[in-house]
């Protein structure tokens, strides 16, 4: 076989693991856009590693290593990656505060702080564990340490308990930090285009 024809046969064999997608999504305004993305099937063995990864054992997954091996080997375009995505994203979102009351009636302020693209996602992934447990407890014990602030520091669990100012406040607090950051993951069509890629990734690896 000559080198001409080999060539043309490795191209072909390119595109044809190769899938594009048109991600929709609203940009800061509100207003709808969306991005071409490219996915490319890796080949069943780092596919396979890939997935294995949602659930590595003890009813926990290591979703912030699956995603970062999705960008890097699936994800072709955009080409991501988790630094690029930290520097990209707008002050604005690396902070947020909502005013309620706690359980004795005081003012306060839900003070939370971005924690990364790689915590944010595996907290969005893990409220529920991967046999479908509910993950409340260890998924507040993460937010306290990586989103919730209280004069600058991270709070304890005991922040949400009677004579503190988060008395009462525990599941709104969680409530309202996991939708921070899952608004911010969908900043720019993120969140949508990385998960297009797992289903991808999910059907070059399914029985068919």
């Amino acid at each position: 076989m000559s080198e001409t024809k080999q060539n043309v046969d490795y191209l072909a064999a390119l595109k044809e693991a190769r899938h594009d997608e048109t991600i929709k999504f609203e940009d800061q305004d509100g207003k709808e856009t969306s991005r071409k993305a490219t996915y490319e099937d890796p080949g069943i063995g780092k596919a396979s590693q890939i997935m294995d990864l949602m659930n590595t054992g003890d009813d926990e997954g290591d979703f912030g290593k699956m995603f970062q091996d999705l960008m890097s080997q699936v994800v072709i375009e955009p080409r991501w990656n988790y630094e690029e995505l930290e520097k990209a994203l707008p002050e604005s979102m690396h902070k947020k505060q909502v005013a309620v009351k706690n359980k004795a009636g005081k003012d306060i302020k839900i003070e939370m702080v971005w924690p990364s693209y790689r915590t944010a996602l595996q907290v969005t992934m893990m409220l529920e564990r991967p046999s479908g447990a509910s993950n409340i407890h260890d998924t507040l014990a993460k937010l306290n340490r990586e989103v919730f602030r209280h004069n600058g520091q991270p709070v304890q669990m005991e922040y949400w308990e009677v004579g503190h100012d988060g008395y009462g406040l525990g599941m709104k607090a969680f409530s309202e930090a996991t939708k921070y950051l899952r608004d911010v993951l969908d900043y720019n069509g993120v969140l949508d285009t990385l998960t297009t890629g797992l289903r991808f990734l999910s059907n070059t690896v399914r029985f068919q």
